[in-house]
């Protein structure tokens, strides 16, 4: 019987240990680490972080700028003062009396004004929105159409082969019919056999 040598033995562990370790430290970076894992951590540590959420939150408002647009209606605005000016001139014994009096008359007519704020990146993030679902929703149109043109194919070679079938029995008994006429009349024609069964 043949011994190994404990130091070969021991450099073979070694190197299955180096593998075993090389093979663990792979799938790590294979699974634990895959792409949408990646995403799934950044979209948590966004999410829980309040300095990151910040942080991406600037980022997006300077690639999506906000872009308001301010639409203003107004009313004409109509402000009509009038001063009226009386003097009265009172004569008494000993002196002159003179009473004045002013009258202001203010007329306004209050200004209807009306301004509309549009968000300009609501409305771009919402057409966006839209656009999706419309090439969902044609992409859904489609598949319905494929499926009713398929339904249609299939219907009509199911009703391909039922005539095929139906004309075939109606030749077969066509056929076994004409052939127990003809075993059954002597002359072989349907003539006389007709005129058989009228006497």
């Amino acid at each position: 019987m043949q011994t190994f040598n404990p130091n070969f033995i021991k450099l073979l562990r070694e190197i299955l240990a180096f593998i075993a370790f090389v093979l663990m430290v792979s799938m790590f970076f294979c699974c634990c680490i895959s792409p949408a894992k990646k995403l799934q951590n950044a979209k948590q540590l966004v999410l829980t972080d309040s300095a990151t959420f910040r942080s991406v939150g600037v980022k997006f408002v300077e690639l999506n700028p906000c872009s308001n647009e301010i639409h203003f209606k107004s009313d004409t605005v109509y402000l009509h003062d009038t001063t009226m000016h009386f003097e009265h001139y009172t004569d008494s014994i000993h002196h002159t009396d003179t009473v004045r009096q002013y009258i202001t008359i203010t007329n306004t007519i209050k200004v209807h004004d009306t301004a509309t704020v549009i968000d300009g990146q609501k409305v771009k993030l919402l057409e966006q929105s839209n656009q999706q679902k419309e090439l969902q929703i044609a992409a859904i149109n489609q598949q319905i159409i494929d499926a009713h043109n398929a339904t249609i194919a299939v219907q009509k070679e199911e009703a391909k082969w039922k005539w095929l079938f139906w004309g075939l029995l109606i030749l077969l008994l066509g056929f076994s019919a004409f052939k127990l006429i003809k075993a059954f009349t002597p002359s072989g024609s349907i003539v006389s056999t007709a005129e058989k069964l009228i006497k």
